[in-house]
């Protein structure tokens, strides 16, 4: 008799295990599901769109980018006026001659998430950076390195704004004294500010470090890579 039940109980608790293993399976069918959802016609016009206009921190996808042509998607150039036209925009000593443009694609996923984002980004740095810092973002992007945005300069943004945003950057001026407090690398455009929200800091060892150091930059062990 005892034998009996004890086998009844193995039993019940098989059949619950395959019952909640079931119920995970289906969330996780459900959740591949949503994902996995073709994207409408208004949305992949907008992910090309994003491209050919060069929306920074707005989101496209690989079909986009293979359209638009992948090499389009890393370039480095110099500034337009939509950049040098603002009073603002420039560091007292600084010249736009000094600057470039570096477009560059970022891949974002959350540590919790199955899925990913592509966001275009771009960051304005000093020229004597730019090769470097280009051939940095794209093997980040490649090897699919977490990077949320990368914003091309900030003004008026305070750093509490740009933490909970997690803007990266590397140029930035801001004539107002309003935004965020950079030191002088950022007004020569030599410092590269990456996620800097802290619960995404670069970690030492990883790959964000580990390239930017070899292309020798000093990591100050939160966001900070300096030439």
């Amino acid at each position: 008799m005892r034998k009996i039940l004890m086998k009844v109980a193995v039993l019940a608790c098989c059949a619950m295990m395959a019952s909640c293993a079931g119920d995970v399976a289906d969330s996780i069918d459900k959740a591949i599901d949503k994902g996995l959802q073709p994207l409408t016609e208004a949305q992949k016009r907008a992910h090309r769109e994003a491209l050919t206009n060069w929306s920074v921190g707005s989101e496209t996808d690989e079909e986009a980018v293979n359209e638009f042509g992948y090499a389009k998607c890393f370039r480095v150039m110099t500034l337009t006026e939509g950049y040098t036209g603002s009073a603002e925009f420039l560091a007292p000593g600084t010249s736009a001659d000094d600057l470039r443009e570096v477009r560059a694609l970022c891949y974002w996923t959350e540590p919790t998430d199955k899925y990913y984002h592509i966001n275009v980004g771009t960051l304005i740095c000093h020229k004597s950076i730019a090769n470097d810092v280009l051939a940095i973002l794209k093997q980040l992007y490649e090897e699919k390195y977490p990077i949320l945005s990368l914003m091309p300069s900030l003004f008026n943004n305070p750093k509490s704004e740009i933490v909970l945003h997690n803007y990266s950057f590397c140029y930035s001026y801001d004539a107002s004294g309003e935004g965020y407090d950079v030191g002088d690398k950022h007004r020569q455009g030599l410092a590269v500010c990456l996620n800097p929200n802290p619960s995404y800091y670069p970690k030492d060892g990883d790959k964000a470090v580990t390239l930017f150091t070899q292309k020798g930059f000093t990591w100050n062990s939160q966001c900070e890579f300096v030439k």
